[in-house]
């Protein structure tokens, strides 16, 4: 009787163990994976800070003066996505841009319709 009580009991523990290890490696999943989202959020808050500057100081150093004087052509238009296309790459940080490329692919693209996108909204503001 007692080996069957046993027998019962290491079987219900391994049972219930069995159910708190799935469950605590699912709760980690999750936590991992919100780690993994306020990362990506903090990075992409990051990149758009940065986007806005960098967009910003091109304006003002750089298009403005041109635009007053007539003279921002494409040529013009091309040098300041440029320059502010190497200004974001140099001040994002490598770990902002790993976790951006993990998140969304192609880091690149992202910038550029970053860099759009804003300018689009600077200029209807």
């Amino acid at each position: 009787m007692n080996d069957i009580l046993i027998k019962i009991l290491v079987s219900v523990g391994i049972l219930v163990l069995t159910n708190v290890f799935v469950y605590l490696s699912n709760l980690s999943k999750e936590k991992i994976a919100k780690i993994d989202n306020i990362k990506v959020r903090e990075a992409s808050y990051k990149l758009l800070d940065i986007v806005t500057k960098c967009v910003s100081a091109t304006n003002q150093e750089f298009v403005g003066d041109l635009k007053n004087q007539g003279k921002f052509d494409r040529d013009q238009q091309e040098k300041a996505w440029n320059s502010t296309k190497e200004k974001i790459n140099k001040i994002l940080d490598a770990e902002s841009k790993e976790i951006l490329e993990k998140a969304y692919g192609d880091l690149n693209s992202y910038i550029n319709q970053s860099i759009e996108n804003e300018v689009k909204l600077q200029k209807e503001g």
